[in-house]
């Protein structure tokens, strides 16, 4: 089994907003059609007006228009000194000639972030200014996360700039292809990209060790960290070995973050052991079953544990209460019979008592069990955790269970 590190871009997208000067005062539009360096754009909406621009337009306070056509080699040599076209074709203004308002902006919050963060440590965890301090460098990073979506609030935004918006994701994902193409391309790695998110990567490194693939993916990082502009920078997190994958962010592993790291610690994300809509038997069923795979690599033992955890619940020798599910309920929201089980089980006890009514998307816990008037529908197979132990000839719903 190939050990996956998982590398990491910090902050992606404020850092993108920073390293290539994106922000309203230096965006100058979409270029036309009839220019020879983007091909044909339909829309040429920028912000909420219509900013098409050319580079003849641009170029007139460099060059003089009245004389012989401008050369391709010197519209080049501007392009590349003074602008920057995003791969929304948006072009902007690079920081030597206007500093964008936004960079600005996330720059000195960062920078009073890290002066908070530095003034916590001259005080107890325990104490009111700890507590004070913390809450407002968490003010700070969540001020400075909203920025980027602030550009593409149309409804509820003030200065509504979808380009922007856009021209930030699309550098993000450039970004995390051309590094997964520079990862792959690299002889000396022997890796794969077997996972990409927004702002981060899985990669898979063959025939090394746990060191060595540590080792590695800090290589990764620094390398790449280095192929993008200040302050862009990809951090290595942490290596699985071995990992499974079941869908798109849902995953287990055993994770090791040092070299030196001796204890082995499971990590599991999205699957049901994890999650908090399930029940605590299927979370220790799942988790169980997980370490059964890693450690003993059988899939027949991993069988015989799942037939013998079945045979518990079929015989009843189980613990009622690890049975018991939590989920939401967002009353105004369902329409027809379509609600779920925690909804018909809330407005079963609302009938009960007119003083009971949860709260927009509070958690209503419930069991499936055997319903005696043989009903079989999920929705009349659902009952309260109280009416149920209230009731010892009530059981559980085995099959729906298993």
């Amino acid at each position: 089994l190939n050990p996956g590190g998982v590398v990491h871009f910090e902050s992606l997208y404020r850092r993108i907003m920073m390293g290539y000067d994106i922000c309203y005062s230096a965006g100058l539009g979409k270029l036309k059609e009839d220019s020879n360096w983007v091909g044909k754009e339909k829309e040429k909406k920028f912000g909420v007006g219509k900013y098409p621009i050319n580079l003849y337009d641009i170029l007139k306070e460099d060059f003089d228009l009245s004389k012989n056509e401008i050369s391709a080699e010197s519209i080049e040599n501007f392009i590349v000194n003074n602008t920057f076209l995003a791969p929304n074709q948006v072009l902007y203004v690079r920081k030597n000639l206007r500093e964008g308002i936004l960079p600005i902006i996330l720059k000195e919050l960062l920078l009073t972030r890290i002066m908070v963060k530095r003034s916590m440590k001259l005080y107890s965890p325990d104490s009111t200014t700890y507590k004070l301090l913390h809450s407002r460098q968490l003010g700070i990073k969540l001020l400075a996360n909203v920025i980027y979506g602030y550009t593409s609030a149309g409804f509820s935004g003030r200065m509504p700039n979808s380009e922007i918006g856009d021209t930030i994701v699309s550098l993000g994902k450039t970004i995390v292809l051309s590094s997964t193409k520079f990862i792959e391309e690299n002889p000396k790695w022997n890796a794969k990209v077997i996972y990409g998110d927004t702002d981060s990567m899985f990669v898979s490194i063959a025939n090394a060790s746990v060191k060595e693939a540590i080792k590695i993916g800090n290589e990764m990082a620094e390398e790449i960290t280095k192929r993008n502009p200040e302050p862009i920078k990809l951090q290595f997190e942490k290596v699985y070995c071995p990992l499974v994958f079941n869908s798109k962010k849902h995953y287990a592993g055993y994770k090791w973050e040092t070299e030196s790291q001796s204890e082995i610690n499971l990590d599991t994300k999205g699957i049901e052991n994890v999650r908090r809509d399930t029940c605590e038997a299927v979370s220790k069923t799942i988790e169980k079953i997980i370490k059964i795979l890693f450690q003993k690599k059988d899939l027949s033992l991993l069988k015989q544990s799942l037939y013998t955890s079945f045979d518990k619940i079929i015989s009843g020798k189980v613990i009622s209460k690890e049975f018991i599910f939590s989920k939401s309920v967002k009353f105004g929201t369902y329409r027809g019979d379509n609600a779920p089980p925690s909804a018909t089980v809330a407005f079963n006890l609302y009938k009960k008592d007119k003083n009971f009514f949860p709260s927009y998307g509070q958690r209503v816990p419930f069991l499936v069990y055997n319903n005696p008037l043989g009903e079989r529908t999920l929705v009349n197979s659902v009952i309260s955790p109280d009416e149920f132990f209230s009731n010892s000839s009530y059981t559980i719903n085995c099959d729906y269970y298993i």
